[in-house]
């Protein structure tokens, strides 16, 4: 659970956070595939393969033709490097109870929602997606990942519904 919250918000807090913009970024594109299909919606994470004050982590979201393009803070492009890579997919179900769904009733029962993940938890952490990339000092707008269904394990389970 608590590397799918780190996916989530490296999503949606690194995309968005700048500062005076980092030096030496290079494009970096391309496609992610799901048991052969491209998918939208998955979040890429790359970490650097070293540790570093001046190393980045880039982030993508892909769209629904599983076309990605990295960014690192707000910009787009990537340090040149070597990363690990990590995968997240989730989607929110909400359900009502049989309560009162009126918000100004004194019974009133709020929605309940469920967030499920749609990938194989090893996707989940870049120590165990097995999957690396080299990014070139020219850049690469022509990767590729392929994703592979698998056994799906969440922690705690994902309530049936």
């Amino acid at each position: 659970m608590t590397r799918l919250l780190f996916l989530l918000i490296s999503c949606t807090v690194l995309t968005g956070c700048g500062q005076n913009g980092v030096k030496g970024l290079v494009p970096a594109s391309g496609t992610i595939e799901y048991d052969g299909k491209p998918m939208g919606g998955i979040c890429i994470v790359l970490t650097p393969t070293i540790s570093s004050p001046s190393v980045y982590i880039g982030t993508a979201v892909s769209n629904e033709n599983g076309i990605f393009t990295i960014r690192t803070l707000e910009q787009y492009g990537i340090l040149p490097g070597n990363y690990n890579v990590s995968f997240s997919k989730t989607t929110s179900i909400t359900t009502s109870d049989s309560g009162n769904q009126d918000p100004n009733a004194m019974d009133y029962t709020p929605p309940v929602i469920i967030t499920k993940q749609e990938l194989p938890d090893q996707y989940l952490s870049s120590e165990t997606s097995g999957i690396t990339v080299t990014i070139p000092s020219t850049g690469d707008q022509n990767i590729r990942f392929q994703l592979k269904p698998g056994t799906i394990t969440h922690f705690p389970p994902t309530p049936k519904i």
